[in-house]
């Protein structure tokens, strides 16, 4: 197996990303209509194994807001990054807008690496 894959030509270099596919809208119970209406960025931190490792939001938000957040965010599937053929830790910015208990969700398209 391991000279089959020697073998095999190296990785193309890619960003990490976020299936778009898999990034559904979510929603939840709005709470404070005073803050019912906005957009924040988060960014995800994806392994080298395309695994999901931390969100960090930039604003906090309401518990049911973050929750139904996460639990959207912990059923997309990522691609980890590529650079000179090995795979590498990125992390993704994604804009997060919600109004009136529904958030839709736009990736940034420019991946950071980790070295």
């Amino acid at each position: 197996m391991a000279t089959r894959l020697k073998s095999l030509p190296p990785l193309p270099d890619q960003d990490a990303s976020v299936q778009r596919d898999t990034m559904a809208t979510a929603t939840y119970g709005v709470l404070d209509e005073r803050n019912s209406t906005g957009e924040y960025r988060m960014t995800l931190s994806i392994a080298a194994d395309g695994s999901l490792t931390q969100v960090v939001a930039e604003l906090p938000q309401e518990a049911m807001h973050n929750k139904a957040v996460l639990e959207s965010v912990k059923r997309w599937t990522y691609e980890p990054a590529v650079k000179h053929g090995q795979l590498k830790d990125a992390k993704i910015d994604v804009m997060v807008r919600y109004r009136d208990g529904r958030v839709s969700f736009v990736p940034d398209p420019v991946a950071r690496a980790e070295n």
